[in-house]
């Protein structure tokens, strides 16, 4: 090879290599140049190898610098030639012929050729799959580096390609492009327009769109209507975009098939008054108050001279204050609207203070103007201003809290011979009703008893093995008071298993009553009490003793000791009691003890009389507390004083003992300094539970002094509650107060019967009423149709004619807000006629008698607002069949078989009540007979929960806008645009339910 042709090939070809591979090799001696050999310094200097790729191989020159010691440098240089194969490489030697240094020239890369793309996978468009490229080998050569990357993926975006790049060996790569990627085109979409009355807009037709595009919607709002955001309701898929009212352009975004309904409601006339109910005259600077109705729901107000504004000029209400007398003039503006009002400024007098009314009734004021008003959970308060530059007065009532009495608290009465049950006559009252109260029970008759605030009924007790019937005093489904009434054979007769039979030889029977109080303190003498009984049939005939057993732990638990010196009681007589006092004892550690008194005992083990049982001599045992230190009673007598209505003829407060918050203290009311009332402070006031004065805030009284002092006279009311660790009586802070009661008010309301002429709905009914010391003017009013209709108006009235719905409609009488009592007139169809669901009609439809009745009843014992349920089996499969409870409401809950079956939840009154089923005829589509047929074994027991227990709020069944199941109004409606929401407050602290019933839908005609 010649010089020239190897300068052609280092100027075409050229590969900067970064370095040889040296291998240094050396003689056994080295005898030319030992400096040489043994010093020298290899430092590749400019080393240049240029190469081609030829069948015969590559060329590779390589040029080496060295220093010796002396400084003379010396340039070697050196060519070689690498076999044609990948991988080769040659050598060069450098240095003397036995003293030298190898230098290895690069691996000889032959394959220059880039791989080949191979095919693409376009099934998963955009995203396309290369695969299959291969590595050719060069011309006139056999074999190639081979392939290294061989594919991949990549995505494409809308008219556009991607690129893979591929590589071999021989690091010869190519970018690989993919084909032009062209998506399918989208589906249209449609969405429909419709404009309400009141206005119009464009397009009035559907319009064909792609997915996701906006829409405009030109609206053309009529004069008197208006338009919002909230006006529009959409059904489908379309996202709402805005409104601008200055275009009156309304924009959605079309995502699918939707339609938009637009609404131009009305815009009510724009008026204004100034408000007739503030006192008058109204001075220089004293705010008078305008309202306005109608418009937009946007005010904004001027006036015909500037005035001292009391509050801000914009808005539904405003008190504008002028400075001089005169007729003023007020101009309010809504929309286009404008509407003007007047009022006359009293030229300016001497200073009128503010000053409350008495007595003092909320928002009222004997002098001055109302001022800011406040309402708390036990009060209210306000402010009487004056209207001149005089001195304000603030204002407080305390609410009235409704409770009641239900009397005597605890009694007996007695079986006569043959008969199974007795009588015994129940006194109730109610203060501060907010319905009509009822005496309910779950063993005694009738219940619930009549319906009155203030009454007497004499209610039948069945025997029961001596356990008492309890009576509970209800109101609008709150407990206000219960009495309890023991039944016993009378004096002479015993129980057979079915009645109260004479026996010959009659014997006393003695028990005693469970030892009170439960409480005592370390190294405090205490004595306790109990009721010695006979509720045998005969005298015990001579005296008898009678002890006190103290146990050392709770129960009767641990040792029994019994307290000495026990006693002896005279002789007691059949149906009679008395009441025994322990001797006293001195607990000296602290600790719970239990204690219980013994009749006719010692000796053991049967005592000294004879009676028809020996085994209940003994009173079940009372668990007593005993405190290291005695504790102290703190309370305050809140109410009330002055002349009050007969609502407020009450002391109110509330007591609480230091070393247990949670007991429940006895209070005494003093009239005069003479004990005219007892009661004990328990009952729930949320204020003293935040305050934390007593556990659950269960320390408050409220104790009814109507009847127990003479109306119309000052009397001195003292307040006090006991200590029960040393029995002393302690005056409540604020005692005594004076007060001066107003007679009550009381009525009394009638309403007759009446019949519904042929094919007629309703008939009429003769109402007759009384109001004694009314407090205001008595309305007469009826839930039907709808809640608190008033029927009429006056505190007296005699047969006033109101109208009658089949079956019958409820009439209640109130005076001043509070019901006083309540009547029920029936409508029946007249003789030869029925009712057909909508009058009285001559015929029934024919009908297909059912094949049998069943029907079942499960859990029959629940509390108020429990779950059970009802099933109904006629035989047959018929939408017409319902359920007939007497408490509570149901829900459908499908077919079994041909069982109908329903869940129910119980009504808030206590008691027990019959369950049945109805079959309604309707022919054709309900061809079975009408038939109402009582469940037997159906009874559904109702009890109510301990006083204060919480009660959660419950919805109608099914969910009717505002109706609760549970007895508390709803709160919180709201009437929205596709549903009704309420919601169902708790009582005492139970959680409340929100409820919806969703609103019909519009269906769409279009011609």
């Amino acid at each position: 090879m010649n010089k020239f042709f190897k300068i052609f090939i280092l100027t075409v070809f050229v590969l900067i290599i970064s370095g040889f591979l040296f291998s240094h090799k050396v003689s056994a001696v080295c005898t030319q140049d030992p400096e040489f050999c043994i010093k020298v310094t290899w430092v590749p200097s400019a080393i240049s190898v240029p190469w081609n790729n030829l069948s015969s191989g590559l060329l590779f020159t390589g040029t080496y610098t060295y220093t010796h010691d002396s400084g003379v440098t010396d340039v070697y240089t050196g060519d070689c030639v690498a076999p044609p194969q990948n991988g080769s490489n040659c050598a060069v030697n450098f240095g003397q012929a036995t003293d030298y240094y190898t230098a290895y020239g690069p691996n000889n890369k032959f394959d220059a050729i880039a791989p080949v793309c191979g095919t693409w996978d376009s099934t998963s468009a955009p995203t396309y799959t290369l695969s299959g490229s291969y590595d050719a080998p060069a011309s006139g050569v056999s074999g190639s580096s081979g392939i290294n990357v061989a594919g991949g993926t990549c995505t494409v975006t809308s008219g556009d390609t991607c690129n893979v790049p591929i590589s071999d060996n021989a690091d010869n790569t190519r970018s690989c492009v993919s084909p032009i990627y062209t998506p399918p085109a989208p589906t249209p979409v449609t969405v429909t327009p419709h404009y309400g009355e009141g206005g119009s807009g464009t397009p009035l037709t559907p319009q064909s769109v792609l997915p996701g595009t906006p829409v405009d919607f030109d609206l053309t709002i009529n004069s008197g209507h208006s338009f919002s955001p909230a006006d529009v309701e959409i059904f489908g898929e379309c996202t709402p975009g805005g409104y601008v009212a200055s275009t009156s352009i309304y924009s959605a975004t079309i995502n699918n098939n939707c339609t938009i309904n637009f609404s131009f409601p009305t815009i009510p006339t724009l008026s204004c008054a100034h408000d007739t109910n503030q006192a008058e005259p109204i001075y220089p600077n004293a705010g008078a108050k305008f309202r306005a109705t109608g418009g937009i729901g946007t005010y904004s107000w001027s006036y015909s001279a500037t005035p001292v504004a009391s509050n801000a000029t914009t808005g539904i209400e405003v008190w504008p204050a002028w400075t001089d007398s005169g007729t003023k003039t007020a101009t309010v503006t809504s929309g286009a609207q404008q509407a003007s009002c007047t009022v006359y400024i009293t030229p300016a007098v001497t200073p009128i203070n503010g000053l409350c009314a008495t007595p003092e009734i909320h928002n009222n004021c004997a002098s001055g103007v109302l001022g800011s008003t406040a309402e708390y959970s036990n009060s209210y308060q306000w402010w009487c201003n004056s209207p001149n530059g005089g001195t304000n007065d603030l204002c407080t009532e305390y609410k009235d809290v409704m409770s009641g009495t239900l009397s005597p608290s605890s009694s007996t009465c007695y079986i006569p011979a043959g008969g199974t049950t007795c009588t015994k006559l129940l006194t109730w009252t109610t203060s501060s009703p907010v319905a009509i109260s009822a005496v309910t029970s779950a063993t005694g008759t009738p219940s619930p008893g009549p319906s009155a605030n203030n009454s007497s009924y004499t209610f039948t007790v069945p025997y029961n093995n001596g356990v008492e019937s309890i009576f509970y005093l209800y109101n609008n489904g709150v407990w206000l008071a219960q009495a309890s009434v023991a039944p016993y054979c009378v004096a002479g007769t015993e129980w057979d298993g079915n009645s109260c039979e004479i026996v010959a030889n009659p014997l006393p029977d003695l028990t005693a009553s469970a030892p009170t109080p439960n409480i005592a303190t370390v190294n405090v003498a205490r004595t306790f009490s109990s009721d010695i009984s006979n509720i045998g049939g005969a005298s015990s005939g001579v005296s008898f003793t009678y002890s006190f057993q103290l146990a050392s732990a709770a129960n009767g638990g641990g040792t029994i000791a019994t307290l000495t010196p026990t006693a002896t009681t005279p002789a007691l007589g059949a149906s009679l009691s008395r009441s025994v006092t322990s001797p006293s004892h001195t607990f000296t550690t602290a600790g719970t003890y239990s204690v219980r008194a013994c009749a006719d005992l010692p000796p053991q083990p049967n005592g000294v009389i004879t009676e028809s049982s020996e085994l209940n001599n003994c009173s079940a045992w009372t668990n007593v507390t005993v405190s290291a230190t005695a504790g102290t009673v703190t309370g305050y007598h809140d109410a009330y004083s002055g002349t009050v209505v007969a609502s407020q003829c009450r002391a109110d407060g509330w007591a609480a003992y230091s070393a247990d918050l949670g007991l429940d203290l006895n209070i005494k009311i003093l009239s005069d300094g003479v004990q005219v009332a007892t009661g004990v402070a328990s009952t729930y006031r949320g204020d003293l539970e935040t305050a934390g004065v007593c556990t659950g805030g269960t320390c408050s009284f409220w104790i009814n002094l109507s009847g127990l002092i003479s109306n119309g006279t000052n009397h001195t009311i003292t307040a006090q509650a006991q200590n029960p660790s040393t029995n002393a009586w302690v005056t409540l802070p604020a005692s005594p107060k004076t007060i001066n009661c107003t007679a009550p008010t009381t009525g009394t309301l009638t309403a007759s019967n009446c019949t519904i002429a042929e094919n007629g709905s309703s008939c009429n009914t003769a109402l007759t009423w009384t109001t004694a010391n009314p407090v205001g003017t008595s309305n007469i009013t009826s839930n039907t149709p709808s809640s608190n209709t008033i029927i009429t108006t006056g505190d007296n009235g005699t047969n006033f004619s109101a109208s009658v719905p089949y079956s019958s409609r409820t009439f209640f009488l109130n005076n001043n807000s509070v019901p006083l009592t309540s009547a029920t007139a029936t409508a029946t169809c007249v003789t030869g006629t029925s009712w057909d669901g909508s009058k009285c009609a001559v015929s029934a439809p024919t009908c297909t008698p059912t094949p049998s009745f069943n029907g079942s009843v499960s859990e029959t014992t629940v509390t108020y607002g429990g779950a059970y349920t009802v099933s109904c089996d006629y035989g047959v499969i018929s939408d017409s069949i319902l359920p007939d409870v007497g408490s509570g409401t149901c829900s459908w809950n499908g077919f079994v078989s041909t069982v109908a079956n329903f869940n129910c939840a119980a009504g808030y009154i206590p008691g027990t009540f019959e369950n049945g089923c109805i079959i309604n005829n309707s022919a054709p589509t309900y061809p079975y007979c009408s038939s109402t047929d009582v469940i037997k074994d159906g009874d559904l027991t109702v009890t109510a929960p301990p006083f204060g227990s919480p009660i959660a709020g419950s919805c109608g069944a099914p969910a009717i806008h505002y109706n609760c199941a549970s007895p508390t109004p709803s709160i919180n409606n709201n009437n929205g645009i596709s549903s009704w929401t309420w919601t169902c407050p708790g009582q005492s602290g139970g959680s409340p339910a929100s409820c919806v019933e969703a609103k019909k839908k519009p269906v769409i005609i279009e011609d």
